[in-house]
């Protein structure tokens, strides 16, 4: 597709180029029998130098570029309307390189918000200075955590504030749906517990969903959208919602264990390999259970989760199993993990993930 794009331009620059020709008589060109002015042959190789511009920019990645692809566009229509007995047919060329412009455009939206966001959540942070954990931190956790520290590199190491993590996998929206690939990066603050998480996910050759889940302030919110562009989700800050990102968070220090330690996060014994977590943030409270081997790696992480936000949703029972664990610098953590809804007809596994990258600060 890219490929393709770059071409199209490339040529639609190429057409107007032979406007400016024809007017400078630098050459002769058949197929444009109405005189062109120089003043015209102006505009007409200024549209060809924005569209060339506009594919340099988007061979380097530079994210504005379909803006500058627009105004070759539109200037591009007002000489094809003014030439339109010779030019009328480019205004096909010009819907097809619209159409094809406009989840470009998208994406810039989507990202510009979501980084925006982000520094946001970053600025949110409170600043300490850096703490190493030690043994009397761990006094005060269930036996087994205490074994989780110390199996994952948290003790004796210093808390993590934030975290950048990258991931891909597969997922799937119904128990017999069709898994899609996606990508990932997720953004977190220790201290003031918050999350930003977007992906990308391919639905079908050419066909994407862009998503953005969020926690803030004990407050959830998701937004899915197709091409970056046509929203089909876009829910927050209900009971629902609010619960469920909570929980997710809770589910998801196991990649930050030393927020074990944190002050919103309590824990409950229940036997010699279990243990509750129970996370409280702005007047909210969820909790989860963490299982654990004899030598302290987390085997797997449940909770009561709505499955799904409509107002029939109920709560089902929602499991992750960690399938390899790895370490990331100094902390051994989860670095593969199998995500299940466990349902009254049968269990749902509908996404698979991998940790391919973390930051730590």
């Amino acid at each position: 597709m890219k490929f393709f794009l770059s071409i199209l331009i490339f040529i639609h620059a190429l057409i107007h180029f032979m406007g400016f020709l024809k007017a400078f008589h630098f050459s002769e060109i058949s197929g444009i029998s109405l005189s062109i002015s120089k003043t015209e042959g102006f505009f007409w190789l200024l549209a060809s130098l924005i569209f060339i511009g506009s594919e340099i920019l988007f061979l380097v990645k530079i994210s504005w570029w379909p803006f500058v692809a627009m105004a070759g566009i539109l200037l591009s229509q007002i000489l094809i309307i003014i030439n339109w007995s010779d030019a009328k047919f480019g205004t096909i060329l010009n819907i097809f390189l619209l159409i094809l412009i406009i989840p470009a455009i998208g994406k810039f939206g989507f990202d510009s918000n979501t980084e925006a966001e982000i520094k946001q959540m970053e600025l949110q942070k409170s600043i300490s200075e850096e703490e190493v954990i030690s043994e009397n931190h761990l006094t005060d956790l269930p036996p087994i955590v205490q074994t989780w520290m110390k199996w994952s590199g948290a003790s004796e190491n210093k808390k993590i504030n934030t975290v950048h993590l990258f991931q891909n996998g597969k997922m799937r929206t119904k128990p017999e749906g069709k898994w899609m690939p996606f990508i990932a990066e997720e953004f977190f603050n220790v201290n003031k517990p918050s999350f930003l998480w977007k992906t990308r996910v391919k639905m079908f050759p050419g066909i994407y969903l862009s998503g953005r889940d969020k926690l803030k302030d004990g407050k959830g919110a998701m937004l899915i959208k197709v091409m970056d562009f046509f929203p089909v989700v876009n829910e927050k800050d209900n009971e629902k919602i609010n619960s469920g990102t909570m929980i997710r968070f809770l589910g998801e220090i196991c990649w930050f264990p030393t927020a074990a330690f944190s002050n919103s996060i309590s824990w409950q014994e229940i036997d010699k390999n279990s243990a509750k977590a129970i996370f409280r943030q702005d007047g909210k409270e969820v909790s989860g259970i963490f299982h654990f081997s004899s030598e302290g790696e987390l085997l797997t992480f449940e909770a009561e989760c709505y499955y799904s936000s409509g107002p029939e949703a109920k709560k089902e029972k929602w499991l992750v199993e960690t399938i390899q664990s790895d370490y990331f610098g100094e902390f051994r953590i989860p670095s593969r993990s199998k995500v299940s809804w466990i349902l009254p007809n049968g269990d749902f596994h509908w996404l698979s993930l991998n940790i391919t990258g973390i930051e730590y600060r």
